[in-house]
């Protein structure tokens, strides 16, 4: 299970691109299909900030986030 909650600062362009694209890129992450999730967070992160930053809207705009994976 999954579970974030992005808060956008000066507008919400950017949390709602971390809404649309998060969950997809964490499971496209070898880390994810090799089950060491904790990597693969840190990539998803990292993978997702050099997505929005090519985005227009996000020089004037972030996000804050909170993510909580569970599994057996």
């Amino acid at each position: 299970m999954l579970f974030c909650c992005f808060d956008g600062h000066g507008g919400k362009e950017v949390a709602v691109f971390a809404q649309d694209n998060f969950t997809k890129i964490f499971q496209e992450q070898a880390e994810f299909k090799s089950q060491d999730f904790g990597k693969a967070l840190e990539k998803t992160f990292l993978a997702l900030d050099d997505k929005v930053k090519k985005e227009d809207y996000a020089m004037d705009t972030g996000s804050t986030s909170c993510v909580i994976f569970f599994t057996k």
